[in-house]
């Protein structure tokens, strides 16, 4: 765990550099969505720090083409998790590294360099928020529920879904925090919000979500996945996660666009 630690910390100081000096060195991809300088420095300082302590282990990033190592261990880097968020001038994106054991996510650490909140995870090993642990929070009933969502502009008719939810009272808050997934994710481990609605055009990559994803489950929270990937849902515990799911079915959530 020191290590991925480590590694995460050391990035976000080369994130933090470049953002407030406003130094990117924005490049485009295909698809449209950017990528800066400090994502690159960011991933080849945390390929240095993990890849130098286990030389065995195979790499796979955003930025770079993946390294395969020879034991069962892989990592999974997202540099910066929200992109566009730095760009934009906001604080919510975040450094989130994972380690899967043939195909298993046993470690976790996502980073908010931002708001200096380092969240971590790993078998046996009891998650924390900045070495407290979480969840901080525990809202045990449906109706206490804080909903989370970030979808695409492409899905809005899954948005207004949302939204008829609420205004109905099935959902006691709704509110659309934005940046980084893994961050959002994190945030349902510590209890910050109850559920975490996320809807895109394409399926989510393993160095999104699975950081993410580990320190939900590790907590007691849940995770669905549907429609191939694109839609994740994540609840703090067993009972908002059931009820969300009841929810959503009785909607046309998902099933259009």
């Amino acid at each position: 765990m020191s290590k991925s630690k480590e590694a995460v910390v050391e990035a976000g100081k080369l994130i933090l550099n470049r953002y407030q000096r406003r130094d990117f060195g924005i490049e485009y991809k295909s698809d449209g969505s950017p990528a800066t300088k400090a994502d690159k420095e960011a991933e080849e300082k945390i390929r240095k720090v993990i890849l130098g302590a286990f030389p065995t282990n195979s790499f796979t990033g955003e930025e770079f083409d993946p390294v395969n190592g020879s034991d069962a261990f892989r990592w999974y880097c997202d540099p910066i998790d929200g992109t566009w968020c730095i760009i934009n001038g906001e604080k919510t994106a975040s450094t989130s590294l994972a380690l899967s054991e043939n195909g298993r996510t046993v470690l976790a650490v996502v980073y908010n360099p931002f708001t200096n909140e380092l969240f971590t995870g790993a078998d046996g090993i009891q998650t924390t928020l900045n070495d407290e642990d979480i969840p901080r929070f525990n809202r045990n009933v449906p109706t206490e529920a804080v909903y989370n969502f970030q979808i695409s502009a492409k899905r809005k008719s899954d948005v207004l879904e949302l939204y008829d939810l609420w205004g109905q009272n099935a959902i006691a808050k709704l509110i659309s925090r934005g940046g980084s997934i893994a961050y959002n994710l994190a945030q349902v481990a510590e209890g910050s919000h109850s559920v975490y609605i996320a809807a895109s055009t394409k399926p989510s990559d393993e160095w999104d979500v699975a950081g993410g994803i580990y320190l939900v489950k590790s907590v007691g929270g849940e995770v669905t996945q549907m429609d191939k990937g694109r839609i994740l849902i994540a609840s703090t515990n067993s009972e908002i996660h059931q009820k969300t799911l009841d929810l959503l079915a009785q909607t046309n959530f998902g099933k259009r666009d």
